[in-house]
């Protein structure tokens, strides 16, 4: 069911992209609602590698409170692919397994 809602979050936010720009987007990673959050990651994550100085601020977010955001941010750091954001979704697999 959660996979579910995901997904059709996914597709309502990709039908009503607000068309932020990257900076924008970076910036509502920072809020305190996690559907800002949530959101912010989803549509960095339909810009690709165009979001790719988005890396950073989405490695903070796999840490969130919220498993939404953090889902969220590993599948922007997933669709952004560089060398950069594959690195930092290795690095935090491999600490969780540690833990």
């Amino acid at each position: 069911m959660k996979r579910t809602l995901q997904i059709a979050l996914f597709v309502l936010i990709t039908a009503c992209s607000s068309g932020a720009s990257v900076d924008e987007l970076v910036m509502q990673l920072k809020d305190a609602d996690p559907d800002i959050r949530n959101n912010a990651a989803i549509e960095l994550a339909l810009k690709g590698e165009d979001a790719k100085t988005a890396v950073y601020p989405l490695s903070r977010l796999l840490l969130d409170d919220n498993d939404g955001v953090r889902s969220a941010a590993s599948y922007a750091l997933r669709k952004i692919g560089t060398h950069d954001a594959i690195r930092v979704i290795n690095a935090h697999e491999i600490r969780g397994m540690r833990s």
